[in-house]
């Protein structure tokens, strides 16, 4: 038995007693019961549930007769002039391919999850929650929170696709309506639309912050729900009822959290009703003949402009119908621009970027021909958003690398390079399965990560600084911390909207921090910060003539 597998039960036993509230000796005995097993190879993608088969109406009768098809097992998904489209069990393809029956290699989603029209169909948000997501169920989701958290919550539209869809962000804070002067938090998913439990990672967490519990009503144990329900029960002005601990409601107090279900719907919408191995890119057409192909679109996690077309002939590619096609300049994409300017107006503190599935958590510089600085607190943060997640796989558990294969033109890079931002992408545990289980159980797994972005912030250590003019009024001026090496010219500044810039050190100790900018005299500030959020506030003064 490996130790990851031994590692793996352990944490499958601990969360199962965790649910229940069943003491230790219990828990022993079960993990031990639990190694007698190998693993078993997990389902990961939906073709390891299902095929596809196009059929008319005689060799119906013929698949079900020669299969001996039980009921139920052929379900009806679509329909294609005079033949019907059927969903069947994966243990049927071999016989439906040794018989010359016409298999869809590629469907779409929507014939994988024919569920998926009743769901955007109904008015519940909890039906919402509990499945895959399109574009429709998105929207959905994004105004309904919306309504049941005003106080909380506002949806903006930041940028539209090559098709004209809208991208949505939710800010999730105390005074959503107003700009206010506090540490700026990302989560984004489905920058690859044929990768849609990222869209589920995103809204998870949003729902977990102002709920105060999950949207899956099994998760937790009788004792830890009469808990919640007893002493933790609240009501909004519009009456919507959550359970927020004083750890939630603080993060919400003390943060400006955006959510960005998916940075690609048009790639979300072509892996639902076009071709479920299609979608990863956008929807622009770079392929002939004119109109929509598989091959079209430009991957936007290689579009964005640190190292850009870096000379690495894996990380991207400039042919217009390769999986990695980077576009042709950088940031030359909607989606892209549209991240970027929200960036550039929000300096975010800290990003996750939501992937699937290899159960990583990747931290920057993930370009190969980049150099890290010296000290990285990349590296400390990243294994210790690693040691939260939980994989629920039996296979392997989350670990921290640099990356899973070479790439240029990333957002995580982009985004530590201009702004200092901790950014990293997680990679989540599945891609396509079954949503229940193994769905749900990549969501579940997914939040203690998402969630610990934000204690990692708080405990620090943290340099918090402040910059503003001689009137007090903010100042955009550049920030040296002398103690850390940078070798790609990155060259950090405080946000002209609020003259803040924000820094997770990787262990605390004195520092000397620089504050400069053109026509302002230089100031070197000594600062001891060993935990927690170290400010720094300061006025620059104008250098005489």
């Amino acid at each position: 038995i490996s130790l990851a597998h031994i590692r793996m039960r352990w944490i499958r036993s601990r969360m199962i007693f965790r649910k229940w509230n069943v003491c230790s000796p219990l828990l022993l005995l079960f993990w031990f019961w639990s190694l007698q097993a190998d693993p078993p190879g997990p389902p990961l993608l939906w073709n390891q549930f299902y095929t596809v088969v196009k059929a008319d109406s005689d060799e119906e009768i013929r698949i079900i007769r020669d299969l001996h098809v039980l009921p139920g097992e052929m379900v009806h998904v679509g329909q294609d002039g005079e033949d019907n489209i059927f969903r069947m069990p994966v243990k049927y393809r071999q016989a439906l391919s040794n018989g010359d029956y016409r298999l869809l290699g590629n469907p779409p989603f929507r014939y994988l999850d024919p569920e998926i029209d009743a769901r955007a169909a109904s008015n519940d948000l909890n039906v919402w929650m509990r499945g895959y997501k399109d574009t429709r169920i998105i929207e959905n989701i994004a105004g309904q929170l919306e309504r049941n958290f005003p106080d909380y919550v506002r949806v903006h539209i930041i940028g539209r696709t090559i098709e004209d869809r809208p991208i949505y962000a939710l800010k999730i804070s105390d005074n959503p309506e107003l700009d206010e002067n506090e540490p700026a938090f990302l989560f984004n998913g489905a920058h690859h639309g044929n990768e849609p439990l990222t869209v589920d990672y995103t809204f998870d967490l949003a729902y977990f912050l102002l709920y105060g519990h999950s949207a899956y009503p099994d998760e937790e144990g009788p004792v830890s729900r009469f808990y919640r329900e007893s002493f933790l029960k609240q009501t909004n002005a519009v009456g919507t009822i959550h359970f927020r601990t004083e750890r939630l409601q603080s993060i919400l107090d003390n943060h400006e959290i955006w959510i960005v279900p998916a940075v690609n719907p048009d790639g979300l919408e072509v892996f639902w009703q076009k071709n479920a191995w299609a979608g990863r890119k956008n929807a622009r057409d770079t392929t002939s003949p004119y109109g929509w192909n598989p091959r079209d679109g430009v991957d936007l996690n290689r579009n964005y402009p640190f190292k850009w077309a870096s000379g690495d002939k894996d990380a991207s590619s400039r042919d217009p119908g390769h999986l990695f096609y980077r576009g042709r300049g950088s940031a030359s994409e909607p989606e892209t621009q549209a991240m970027i300017r929200l960036a550039e107006r929000e300096r975010f503190a800290f990003s996750l970027t939501y992937h699937c599935y290899a159960t990583k958590i990747l931290i920057p510089y993930t370009a190969e021909s980049s150099l890290s600085p010296i000290p990285n607190p990349a590296e400390r943060l990243g294994r210790d958003l690693a040691d939260e997640g939980i994989s629920n796989r039996p296979d392997r558990e989350f670990i921290s690398v640099k990356n899973l294969y070479p790439v240029d033109g990333t957002d995580q890079d982009w985004l530590f390079f201009q702004f200092g931002t901790m950014a990293f992408i997680v990679e989540g545990s599945y891609l396509t399965p079954g949503y229940e289980p193994y769905g749900r159980l990549s969501v579940q797994g997914v939040r203690p990560i998402s969630l610990k972005a934000f204690d990692l912030f708080d405990q620090g250590p943290t340099l918090s600084i402040q910059v503003n003019n001689a009137d007090g009024l903010p100042l955009e001026a550049h920030i040296n911390i002398r103690e850390y090496g940078f070798y790609e010219g990155e060259r950090y500044t405080t946000n002209p909207q609020n003259g803040r810039f924000d820094f997770v050190l990787l262990e605390g100790g004195q520092f000397e921090v620089e504050i400069s900018r053109d026509g302002y005299q230089t100031q070197i500030r000594k600062v001891e910060c060993r935990a927690g959020i170290c400010p720094l506030s300061l006025k620059l003064t104008p250098v005489r003539s």
